[in-house]
């Protein structure tokens, strides 16, 4: 029940202005200049900063603390409303709640919370007045709720800004009750407000560390009337809320709003069985379990409130049965095959949910509301069960269509509910993407009409506005439109099909041919253009070219419902044009409007609207989002030429297309790890161990190796060194290097040739490999550092054991043991691979995003192509194509010597080494060769692994790396 404003995604370079302290917990930044107005920047216009809710946020880029730069190219503005965001740079922003904005000085405050480590804490302790940061948004802006009489505020230290400013903006007549934990007293803030507020003050000191936020919500005293609940923090600390504001006091979802800002991962000690199977993180595993029996184990589970029963206490399967009210034996049987996917541990007796199972306690989440059986994601996915004659016939099959889904009970309310909520991402932007001028009637069709209603009838109140549907319809776009606009929208209760005794200046159709077949979607097209003299169609298009499998996945569930399918541009167009003989002006909408005139009005030209955000370049509207995107992860354009504008009569009615693209939906796909804000734990620091010719320090140098190491470095805990193998770089640790990270200060390198340090000057072999690394431990002061290395980084870090420098020592696959034979089986197999892959380099992204193109290139390196990700693998992949020393290392590993071994007592550390069953590439037969040259080394193998156990079994690996190097 907020209002919503979208901007232009912008980013920008400000000045920091001043830096104060406001509390020892507590860092304040602030930022303006130049920039924060109009200006030009990477050729495009960007217009003045604009925030006006209290909890808006920006992204940060502050540079590495070590070298003064960004380790990528500095991310660049797009004509259409976004950025382009290079590999790398999106992971890297800090996400941060903007305090205050003076509109008059041009400023904006951040507020940092102090802890150690951390790259946005530690800059805002460094950065002096005078220096500049980029800095992206706001990117929208949501009121202060309407339909309130109170609101219930709490949170951290990392939610306090956004509490601060909610309190400033009350107005006198909005009470509200508000609980802020912090880490002591003197970290307590003084908060003002016109308001009559009631402000709890907590203090972890003075309870042992622990956090009290949750008791102190559910004791608040309750004030009457309908409140707002807005709760922000540490997610799992606050989750528990989430099923009191539904249960206990049965606040209305509407008037919820809980958000994990961030999130406190804890080492676990007793992993179960099947952490050393796949597993892969939390997000990836529950979308890649393709079989037919886990994804309906996983929806029986959630349907019948399994994990919120072991969350809620219920710790054995009785308890387990009597809290699901289900038979005792047939859950014992569905509780022992959660146990093997990793979604329940036991001991025996007892069960417990691992960090998978636990995205799946909380009953209301998405995640949860999107694999029950009884809501409406599983309900529509399930019309795939009609696939087969779907593709026979072209047609829906019986009983799967659309119709007969909304016939069941509830599916249409749930259905409308999903429309209103991506709609309230995309509304906003509306008013701006299309020309109203000499707009006077508008009529709204489709579900998810009432929330473009109120936006234009809040932007807009000049306008008259009507709603057009089947009366149910109709009740609930209604109810979407705030209760003090709801007076200016009309009805008119009719059928999509049924022409307009009165054609009105305007119609709006949301996702309206979506849902009809080519014969009725023209049809209905004849009878919108009858209706109106323009037409908008809000719809969602398929980008022919995706390499996105989610993509594909809903075209094929729309053609099981509507027998239409996700239709392309082109296709629209076709439509439009077999209809009316009419072309189309095309435009995307949310983040990012982005126009193509095609045509005029009824003899009148319209030339688009004069507005900085609207580019006539063109644009291949962007496929609709059905999944939570990785960070960094933006959609891609593909600009064509403007076809020539003209004066000329239209056909009856003038079509535009809107595209609706990258708004913040509830696809499918399980929760994404919340947005760093303010006090997040973590640090990310990158840059370059220069070793070339001169190293400058202060008043002197050095000769040192004539290379440059490139590196990434990040975490917190004892140190740990990372080398990689053949492929692309440091990047090849990507599957575990965030959960390594978790509880070391992870250090990967690029070695010379590989990533982005250059190759060596001279010879290429192990021996020079091995040297660059140890230069760069010693030119770092890291003697004794723990190492973890795989394929031929598995033998560099042996090497460096053998030769005393380290600490102790992880070596996964590692190559260098093979017999002659072997050596050669590996250069003969091998090499032809890496050819083929430079053959095929331009269509990896299509073959890797298919599981039999993946077993294809893949089955020498892993036992499991085809259950990988394209993600996962493609870098690697493209790195053997890209790398300048892929060809020299390859020789020198079959044309150089064998790796030389150890005697029992000379190694640094502990050596382990680890080695897949299912290896091709160093076949398990050498892991005997390298214990008896290493008699030191514990060996352990991974079961079910080829060469990559940081992709066939990164849980597995990332717990071996982590127990073999506890000791720093």
């Amino acid at each position: 029940m907020r209002d919503v404003q979208v901007f232009p995604i912008c980013m920008r370079e400000l000045d920091v202005l001043r830096v104060e302290d406001v509390t020892p917990g507590m860092r304040r930044v602030v930022v303006g200049g130049p920039s924060m107005d109009r200006h030009v920047r990477d050729g495009v216009e960007l217009p003045p900063v604009r925030t006006t809710g209290f909890d808006d946020d920006v992204k940060i880029l502050p540079v590495d603390p070590v070298t003064g730069t960004l380790p990528f190219p500095v991310p660049r503005n797009q004509d259409d409303g976004t950025v382009d965001w290079p590999s790398g740079s999106f992971p890297y922003a800090r996400t941060y709640t903007v305090r205050r904005f003076d509109e008059a000085e041009r400023e904006m405050v951040l507020d940092f919370a102090a802890h150690e480590g951390g790259l946005a804490a530690t800059w805002s302790r460094t950065v002096e007045p005078g220096d500049t940061v980029l800095i992206a948004g706001p990117k929208h802006s949501a009121s202060l709720p309407r339909e309130v009489e109170w609101m219930l505020v709490a949170g951290d230290e990392t939610a306090q800004p956004a509490i601060a400013h909610c309190l400033e903006m009350l107005p006198a007549d909005l009470p509200a009750t508000v609980v802020v934990e912090v880490a002591e007293r003197s970290h307590r803030q003084e908060l003002r407000s016109a308001a009559d507020v009631d402000i709890t003050w907590l203090y972890r000191s003075e309870a042992g560390g622990d956090s009290r936020l949750v008791d102190a919500v559910r004791t608040a005293p309750w004030r009457p009337g309908q409140p707002y609940l807005w709760v922000a923090g540490e997610a799992q600390t606050i989750t528990p809320l989430r099923r009191w504001a539904k249960q206990d006091k049965q606040i209305d979802k509407k008037f919820v709003e809980i958000a994990g800002y961030w999130r406190r991962r804890e080492e676990r000690t007793d992993a179960s069985p099947a952490e050393s199977g796949q597993a892969r993180d939390a997000a990836a595993r529950l979308h890649e379990m393709a079989d037919l029996a886990t994804p309906l184990v996983i929806r029986t589970a959630v349907t019948l409130g399994v994990f919120a029963a072991v969350d809620g206490g219920a710790d054995t399967v009785d308890a387990i049965a009597a809290a699901c009210s289900t038979h005792p034996g047939a859950t014992a049987k569905l509780v022992r095959h959660l146990v093997l996917l990793d979604l329940l541990s036991t001991d025996g007796q007892r069960c417990a949910l691992t960090e998978v199972g636990s995205l799946l306690a909380d009953q209301d989440a998405f995640l949860n509301q999107s694999l029950h059986d009884d809501r409406i994601h599983t309900r529509l996915e399930l019309s795939l069960l009609g696939l087969t004659e779907t593709i026979r016939t072209g047609t829906p099959a019986a009983t799967n269509r659309f119709a007969d889904k909304m016939a069941e009970p509830g599916v249409a309310d749930e259905f409308h509910e999903e429309a209103a909520f991506s709609a309230v991402y995309r509304a906003p932007a509306l008013p701006d993407a299309v020309d109203l001028d000499g707009v006077r009637t508008v009529a709204l069709h489709g579900d998810g009409a009432g929330v473009y209603a109120d936006t234009l009838v809040r932007e807009r109140p000049d306008l008259e506005i009507t709603l057009v549907g089947h009366p149910d319809r109709n009740r609930r776009n209604l109810a979407d439109v705030a209760d003090e606009r709801r007076g200016a929208v009309h009805c008119i209760d009719s059928t999509d099909i049924t022409p307009s005794g009165s054609p009105v200046d305007l119609a709006i159709a949301v996702d309206l041919i979506d849902a009809h077949p080519d014969a009725d979607a023209l049809l209905l097209l004849s009878m919108l253009a009858t209706s109106a003299r323009r037409v908008v169609l809000v719809t969602d298009v398929l980008d022919p070219a995706t390499t996105d499998d989610h993509d594909t996945e809903d075209d094929l569930v729309r053609m099981c419902l509507y027998g239409s399918g996700r239709r392309t541009e082109a296709e629209v167009r076709e439509l439009i044009a077999e209809s009316l003989g009419a072309d189309a002006r095309v435009g995307s909408l949310g983040w990012g409007p982005r126009w193509s005139n095609f045509g005029a009005d009824r003899g009148r030209r319209r030339d688009p609207p004069d507005d900085s955000r609207l580019n006539l370049a063109g644009s291949r509207p962007a496929a609709s989002r059905t999944r939570p995107r990785r960070p960094g992860q933006v959609p891609a354009f593909s600009p064509r030429d403007e076809p020539e504008r003209e004066d000329a009569l239209s056909p009856p009615g003038y079509l535009e297309i809107i595209s609706e693209r990258e708004s913040p939906r509830r696809g499918r796909g399980p929760e994404q790890s919340y947005p760093a804000k303010s006090g997040r734990l973590e640090r990310w620091v990158s840059g370059c161990h220069r070793s070339s010719g001169t190293h400058a320090s202060t008043g002197h140098s050095r000769t040192v190796n004539c290379m440059t190491l490139n590196y990434v470095r990040f975490g917190h805990g004892s140190p740990l060194l990372l080398v990689h193998g053949l492929g692309v770089g440091w990047r090849s640790w990507s599957p575990i290097i965030d959960e390594l990270a978790e509880h070391r200060d992870v250090i990967a390198v690029d070695l010379p040739g590989f990533g982005d340090t250059p190759p060596l000057t001279g010879d290429v072999s192990i021996a020079a490999f091995a040297d660059s690394v140890a230069d760069f431990i010693r030119e770092h002061d890291l003697g004794g550092i723990s190492t973890a290395g795989q394929s031929m980084g598995g033998r560099i870090v042996l090497e460096l054991a053998r030769r005393g420098v380290g600490g102790d020592t992880v070596a996964l696959d590692p190559g260098g043991f093979w017999s002659d034979r072997e050596r050669a089986v590996f250069g003969a197999t091998l090499r032809p691979s890496i050819a083929l892959v430079n053959m095929l380099r331009r269509f990896l992204p299509a073959l890797l995003g298919n599981p039999a193109g993946r077993t294809l290139l893949l089955a020498q390196l892993s036992a499991r192509p085809w259950a990988l990700s394209r993600d996962t693998v493609l870098p690697d992949v493209r790195g053997l194509a890209d790398s300048p020393s892929t060809g020299a290392a390859l020789n020198a590993l079959i044309h150089g010597p064998k790796q030389e071994g150890a005697p029992s007592g000379t190694v640094p550390g502990r050596v382990t080494i680890g080695w897949g069953r299912r290896d091709l590439v160093t076949v398990p037969r050498q892991a005997a060769r390298a214990s008896e040259l290493f008699p030191d080394a514990v060996l352990h193998w991974f079961e079910r692994c080829g060469h990559f156990p940081q992709w066939d079994a990164p849980k597995e690996a990332t717990r071996l790396i982590l127990d073999r190097t506890e000791r720093g």
